[in-house]
């Protein structure tokens, strides 16, 4: 397997010491809207992330709950 060129400790690091320093900060929030949907078709929707509105994306209901597995 090849191994990653991004040195992800290098890359957080900033982040972990404004987080010590003001753990306030840490929390982010991301908020999402369900889009329309096909009411025939409870177990799948759309969904649609509002810091992207003009991205949709699709959503199903898992397997253990009787949904197809065909999307996440």
């Amino acid at each position: 397997m090849p191994r990653s060129t991004v040195n992800v400790r290098e890359l957080q690091a900033p982040l972990r010491d404004q987080y010590t320093k003001d753990p306030g900060s840490a929390p982010v929030i991301l908020r999402a809207v369900n889009g329309s949907s096909d009411l025939a078709d409870p177990l799948h929707c759309a969904v649609h992330p509002d810091g992207a509105p003009e991205f949709t994306f699709s959503s199903g209901a898992h397997p253990a709950v009787g949904g197809a597995g065909d999307v996440p």
